[in-house]
């Protein structure tokens, strides 16, 4: 009998949550980036970082809206320009363009 061993390369997909943050002005000027989490798939990934975003810009007493908090591109809105206004969830539009509840 013959003793074989193999090494294969396999693709695996993760998905990885990153904060970056940049001072341009006062003394503390500069740029970081960090890792927040991995996640089995872009949903939950894309999730997860909305409400991060969303709750720094809360915690900043910035409107969600505001252009100082770039939010998440969602998985599946390919060709929507990086850094442009959010996805959002229903719970986050307007009462009267919010979906009806069936």
């Amino acid at each position: 009998m013959t003793k074989t061993i193999e090494y294969r390369v396999r693709t695996l997909e993760r998905f990885l949550v990153t904060r970056f943050e940049r001072e341009d002005d006062g003394p503390k000027q500069g740029a970081g980036s960090s890792q927040v989490g991995i996640y089995e798939n872009g949903q939950t990934a894309y999730e997860v970082a909305y409400a991060l975003a969303r709750a720094e810009a809360e915690r900043q007493g910035w409107s969600p809206f505001d252009e100082r908090i770039i939010y998440p591109q969602h998985p599946n809105s390919a060709g929507r320009p990086e850094g442009s206004e959010p996805y959002a969830f229903a719970a986050d539009l307007a009462p009267e363009a919010q979906p009806p509840l069936t």
